[in-house]
């Protein structure tokens, strides 16, 4: 028995940062995050993703975590 499991289609998998949903850490992540924060629109938006902090809302903390993030890539 598959308990249903066949019915998602798609299933991704919890990509801290990823708040867009597009399978990578970018500056368009953070863009994402200023606009939900500003809008309050999710759109298609990973409110999951985009909770670095864990602390259950998505805020300017947050976007600097990600930007954090993104420094830390570019150092390599």
């Amino acid at each position: 028995s598959d308990l249903g499991w066949s019915n998602f289609v798609n299933i991704k998998g919890i990509s801290i940062g990823d708040a867009d949903g597009d399978g990578v850490l970018t500056v368009a992540d953070v863009t994402s995050i200023i606009d939900y924060i500003l809008s309050g629109d999710p759109g298609s938006f990973y409110s999951i993703n985009a909770d670095i902090d864990g602390d259950g809302v998505v805020g300017i903390g947050d976007v600097t975590a990600i930007i954090d993030m993104l420094l830390s890539e570019t150092d390599h």
